[in-house]
């Protein structure tokens, strides 16, 4: 929801939880990005290929279960692209959402141990270059308190929009 909305939502639901690990207090704040051909500055450094349905078991064991779905996902709506290191998949980014001309980028992770090598930066550049060649937008949505996240967005040359959504898990009242 934007900021304005949320006195509104309040009254109907408790937020209980707040939607990025990182966020401070019950509610995370967004920021929405967007880069294209005149801002996006590519860096890749690692092994990176666009991912297939024959990469999900790999996937499922080298990352999760969870990002597994979130791939397969990807493959059957948008793309996906991993990153590898020793020839064990590590990294990996998604875009699972076409909008028109928007490519919304999701599922962007990096397994901890391998954090801080520019996996990211490499599985995102790739990502992001399939998208700005199909004539797409690419956008993404990160917390405000995610400084690792922002700081390779911004490397890559992701703006930001203005565009500030406010989220969290909560019950209904009552």
């Amino acid at each position: 929801m934007q900021p304005n909305h949320v006195r509104a939502v309040k009254k109907v639901f408790d937020p209980v939880e707040r939607m990025d690990p990182l966020s401070k207090g019950k509610t995370t704040t967004f920021l929405v990005m967007k880069t294209g051909s005149d801002t996006f500055t590519p860096t890749i450094k690692h092994a990176v290929k666009k991912l297939e349905t024959e990469d999900l078991n790999e996937t499922s064991k080298s990352l999760s279960e969870e990002l597994k779905n979130l791939v397969q996902n990807a493959i059957n709506r948008g793309f996906a692209y991993g990153g590898y290191e020793n020839g064990l998949l590590v990294s990996c980014a998604t875009i699972s959402e076409h909008l028109e001309d928007v490519a919304l980028i999701r599922g962007v992770f990096t397994v901890p141990s391998m954090r801080g090598q520019g996996l990211s930066t490499s599985v995102c550049s790739a990502l992001v270059e399939e998208s700005i060649r199909l004539g797409k937008t690419p956008m993404l949505w990160v917390s405000k308190d995610n400084l690792p996240a922002l700081k390779l967005y911004e490397k890559l040359g992701f703006k930001q929009t203005g565009i500030v959504l406010k989220c969290f898990k909560a019950k209904r009242k009552g």
